[in-house]
């Protein structure tokens, strides 16, 4: 069942759902709040898909792409690989991608991202309580470009494609 709803999400993919670099660099622009991502969300512990405990303050001192997303999320499965591909043109000392599926099946997502050669971090939040409770997510996928000093530079709603120069620009700041 699972490989047919995957094949079903990847036809209506190729048929036409490409995101617009020029509408996310817009939405971006009149999200990017400078808000500071709640204290609780870098305390909070999170699963990783290898069953260890992580969090995000692991990452502190960088810009942390942090995208939510779930493998049921067409365009969520649709923008991953561009990710990958931006996880793998930035300088890891500066930057990080990292993921939070909201999928309650650890084996479906990690089947899911090594199909995918998905190999950024990637957390799980099955009760969605970091993605509800503490971010206020309310559909998928949503993006964070969270700043080295805390700060909340964009929250991007929608998938994007992630190497495109307009993106990029956005995510160097």
């Amino acid at each position: 069942m699972r490989r047919a709803l995957s094949a079903i999400w990847e036809w209506e993919t190729a048929v036409g759902n490409r995101p617009q670099p020029e509408l996310a660099k817009a939405t971006a622009q009149s999200e990017g709040s400078g808000d500071v991502v709640p204290a609780d969300l870098f305390a909070v512990e999170l699963v990783g898909l290898d069953g260890k405990a992580g969090r995000l303050s692991a990452f502190a001192g960088k810009t942390i792409i942090l995208n939510v997303w779930a493998t049921w999320c067409a365009p969520c499965r649709a923008e991953l690989p561009s990710l990958q591909r931006l996880s793998d043109m930035l300088n890891p000392d500066a930057f990080v991608v990292v993921g939070l599926s909201t999928d309650a099946d650890p084996d479906h997502v990690r089947e899911f991202l090594r199909e995918t050669k998905v190999t950024y971090p990637n957390y799980l939040d099955p009760k969605r309580q970091v993605a509800t409770d503490i971010l206020g997510i309310d559909s998928y996928p949503q993006t964070f470009i969270i700043r080295p000093t805390g700060g909340v530079a964009a929250r991007i709603s929608g998938a994007r494609t992630w190497d495109h120069p307009d993106m990029v620009a956005i995510v160097r700041g």
